[in-house]
């Protein structure tokens, strides 16, 4: 009996000892199982080619559980969103597998092509995904609208891609939705990157059209217009627009936020053998003139004639015509400008009226050529040179140069006529037949005469030094002759402080005073508004904008873009406070 005992408790413990390793065998098989799990490491993409500033989505999906990330290029731009989740997946054999993903979103700011991989890191330990390329072309953006299969995108549309420098160009965001759209709740605007002039309108949502896009229906809408005009040559890049939409998806309402493609303008330069009356007008113009009466004219008249260019283009920008004179005529003073524009989707719309105060110098006949200005066709790609009516008109009288009044020269008593006779006069006591009588007059009268003239003589002299100085402290209201060396300009910041209460006053002024004021500080002379404002952008970004603001109020109020009241105060504050003026 003992012995049977003995038996049967060794017979456990070898039992036992295989049950031991049996278990220690499969808890090692199952770690080396483990172990030699193969790691999987996708990169994917949602577009294999692309559009400079086309929106693309990657995913990187993975069964290791560490830090994931994508290699992006330098020329790759990220967007704020990046999303982070995990995803259980059943494979052939039956077993459930967690795959670890993340998602990011961003564009390509350049052309190329670009290759690149994503990356896992456990332990320290790294896993490289497969390889992935992207082809980015911008002549692929006008396709892109054909090719999303997002619920909702959006594209930046012009009316023209490639364009002359100077000419208008219409953008608008192009929006298309494949669910019915409830509500507009967010747009961040489409911005040029390079130095262009823009007009925006009034953004609003325009009606929803339906159409259909690879055979399925969907909405579309045309959002934030804006007007243009590129003032150089090269690639203008416009950069995409972002938007979030309220549609109403299957059986909910969802918001979709996305960013739009970009859009790459090419800007050519004008070309060259401009004419000499080119007045930097692109587009398409046309030109009129009127003449002040031309009856009863004598020397020293003056004559004024009014040049009136109308059209549509960048007729904002033009400069004054030039004007040809005969012989005999100067201009009397700086030519006068008057505009009446406003920026449609066509381009800068309106006329602009140059007014030439033309004095007769000479009496005779004076021919004047056709006043005539060239501008440059960008549908002719020519330039195009259009004249007036040439005219003509006498002036009856003595020919003889009119003396010109300036502060150095003494104030001409009486008319032309007048000073003729004076003349003669003179010319006549000069004649030897005055001799004489000359010899005829006493000594002593003679000797009294010359000492009351010397004295008569020192009078005036002290007189017109009096003169000259009280000329000089005070401003001349007296027109300047373009010959002159000063000019008399407009003192635009005074017009606006004196006519401050007045809100078409200060939307006409207040831009100019700016321009003018800059041109001072920059050192400049007779440069566009445009050019004006790049010049201060060059050295003060921040001013500069500050700056635009507010001539951009000015125009909309100016030319009804949906501003019906200017703060008047407020504007007026703003730029003594950002140009440091005194008020």
């Amino acid at each position: 009996m003992v012995q049977m005992v003995q038996n049967k408790v060794r017979d456990l413990k070898t039992t036992g000892k295989y049950s031991y390793l049996l278990v220690l065998f499969w808890l090692a098989c199952a770690s080396c199982a483990c172990y030699a799990q193969k790691a999987v490491v996708a990169l994917s993409a949602d577009k294999k080619e692309a559009a400079v500033g086309e929106q693309i989505t990657f995913r990187v999906s993975t069964n290791i559980e560490g830090s994931i990330n994508i290699d992006f290029p330098a020329e790759f731009e990220l967007d704020n969103g990046i999303m982070h989740f995990m995803e259980s997946k059943m494979d052939p054999s039956g077993k459930v597998k967690t795959y670890y993903i993340i998602q990011q979103s961003g564009s390509f700011r350049k052309n190329g092509s670009y290759s690149f991989v994503a990356t896992v890191t456990r332990k320290n330990v790294p896993y490289k995904s497969n390889k992935i390329t992207i082809e980015v072309d911008e002549s692929a953006e006008q396709t892109l609208t054909i090719r999303s299969d997002d619920p909702v995108f959006g594209y930046v549309e012009a009316t023209k891609t490639t364009v002359y420098e100077g000419e208008p160009v219409l953008l608008n965001a192009k929006i298309i939705s494949k669910y019915p759209i409830l509500k507009v709740e967010g747009y961040l605007p489409y911005k040029p990157e390079k130095g262009v002039e823009e007009h925006s309108f009034t953004s609003y949502r325009e009606y929803i059209e339906e159409t259909r896009l690879n055979g399925k229906k969907v909405q579309t809408f045309d959002y934030g217009k804006e007007l243009i005009f590129p003032v150089s040559t090269g690639k203008c890049r416009i950069k995409p627009f972002e938007m979030a939409l309220r549609c109403h998806s299957n059986i909910f309402d969802r918001t979709y936020r996305f960013k739009s493609t970009g859009l790459s303008l090419t800007v050519k330069p004008l070309p060259k053998g401009a004419p000499a009356s080119f007045i930097g007008g692109v587009g398409e113009f046309d030109l009129t003139h009127e003449l002040s009466t031309t009856e009863n004219l004598k020397v020293g008249d003056v004559v004024t004639l009014k040049l009136i260019v109308s059209g549509t283009g960048n007729l904002h920008n033009i400069q004054n015509p030039k004007l040809i004179l005969p012989s005999g005529c100067k201009l009397y003073g700086d030519p006068e400008r008057d505009e009446s524009v406003q920026f449609t989707e066509s381009g800068a719309t309106g006329n602009i009226e140059f007014l030439y105060h033309i004095q007769i110098t000479d009496a005779g006949d004076f021919k004047f050529d056709a006043p005539a200005i060239s501008y440059f066709d960008p549908k002719k790609e020519k330039y195009i040179t259009i004249q007036s009516t040439p005219f003509d008109f006498s002036i009856a009288g003595k020919n003889g140069a009119l003396a010109v009044h300036s502060p150095d020269t003494p104030e001409m008593k009486g008319s032309p006529e007048m000073h003729a006779l004076n003349v003669d006069k003179e010319g006549a006591k000069n004649d030897g037949s005055a001799l004489p009588l000359i010899l005829g007059i006493a000594l002593p009268g003679t000797t009294f005469a010359l000492f009351f003239l010397f004295l008569m003589m020192r009078r005036r002299q002290s007189r017109r030094a009096k003169e000259r100085e009280t000329e000089q402290e005070t401003v001349q209201s007296m027109p300047v002759f373009q010959s002159q060396s000063t000019t008399t300009d407009t003192d635009f910041w005074a017009e606006v402080l004196q006519h401050q209460e007045d809100p078409n006053t200060v939307a006409i002024s207040l831009p100019k005073a700016i321009v003018q004021i800059l041109e001072q500080r920059l050192g400049l002379t007779d440069n566009s508004r445009e050019k004006v404002l790049q010049m201060c952008a060059d050295s003060d970004k921040d001013l500069e904008k500050e700056l635009r603001e507010i001539i951009a109020t000015c125009d909309h109020f100016r030319y009804g873009f949906g501003v019906r009241e200017l703060p008047t105060a407020e504007l007026i504050d703003r730029v003594s406070s950002l140009l440091k003026l005194s008020r």
